[in-house]
């Protein structure tokens, strides 16, 4: 006869640990991501010649996020992994709206958020291609 355990499994906890380690790391990328999209547009005023690069990046995350309706594939993955440690986990399909939303208290909605952003990447395209056609 074997024993009966009345506390919680034991095989849960260092699953749910890996899921939080990859969301964690999924997040880690993002912000890098994110700080290399939004940096690229200081460096391109520093370096007129990464303007090339800052295109590049831009496009990728452009056409990656293109079948999914505008929304990332990275936030996806994330929202996932999250779910999968806490089911009631919602992003709000947006990882910016939900990290300034946690962080400041705001409550900003995703389509505002997805306008400014846009309307961003916008003027950094157009900063990008003026610096590649006037250099």
């Amino acid at each position: 006869m074997e024993p009966q355990c009345s506390g919680p499994k034991t095989d849960a906890i260092p699953q749910r640990t890996l899921y939080r380690l990859l969301a964690d790391g999924v997040a880690g990328f993002h912000i890098f991501w994110t700080l290399l999209v939004f940096g690229g547009a200081i460096a391109m005023i520093a370096f007129p010649s990464y303007a090339f690069m800052e295109i590049l990046i831009l496009s990728v995350t452009l056409l990656a996020s293109l079948p999914l309706r505008f929304t990332c594939p990275v936030t996806l993955l994330e929202g996932l992994l999250r779910k999968k440690i806490d089911p009631s986990y919602d992003n709000q399909g947006s990882f910016m709206v939900t990290y300034i939303n946690r962080i400041t208290g705001m409550h900003i909605t995703r389509r505002t958020m997805d306008t400014a952003i846009g309307a961003i990447y916008v003027l950094i395209y157009a900063y990008g291609v003026l610096m590649l056609i006037y250099r």
